[in-house]
């Protein structure tokens, strides 16, 4: 997962806490762009980046989280905490 990141971090030129927080519903396939809203972007402006083939492709390969407590996770890299409490990423 954090190779995916990596690639998709270089590959559109998003920053990388717009990455991090990314969600699903920000990305238009059909389009091929991702939409970072104002709240996220760091001008407070929300912004439009294309999505090329590559990150496409991996976006495709990313599964989205399965539900937890009954609701799916809308965040693409979600950060897990293991069982001995050190924080790790996803």
């Amino acid at each position: 997962m954090i190779l995916c990141a990596l690639a998709l971090y270089i590959d559109t030129g998003l920053r990388s806490q717009e990455l991090l927080r990314a969600e699903w519903s920000w990305v238009n396939v059909e389009a091929k762009e991702i939409t970072v809203p104002a709240h996220i972007a760091k001008g407070g402006r929300e912004r439009k980046v294309p999505l090329h083939d590559c990150a496409l492709a991996i976006l495709a390969q990313i599964p989205k989280h399965p539900p937890k407590f009954g609701k799916t996770s809308n965040f693409r890299f979600v950060a897990r905490k293991p069982a001995n409490g050190a924080a790790s990423g996803g």
